[in-house]
């Protein structure tokens, strides 16, 4: 459950400062989100790498 509220406050944080942000804090949003995704598709992989024959085909637009 605590990941689930750190993934609220990335999008949240990220939302304000596209909104009211500077240039530099925008790119520190499009940091967090990168890294955030980075996290999930890594939890996502792993999960699979348990459950052979089941995986989920997905395309991801920024793959790592």
């Amino acid at each position: 459950m605590i990941d689930v509220v750190q993934d609220i406050e990335t999008l949240e944080s990220a939302l304000i400062s596209f909104e009211e942000g500077a240039s530099d804090e925008k790119r520190m949003a499009i940091y967090s989100l990168e890294s955030m995704l980075r996290k999930k598709k890594k939890i996502l992989r792993e999960f699979e790498s348990q459950a052979p024959g089941h995986q989920f085909e997905m395309e991801f637009m920024y793959d790592d």
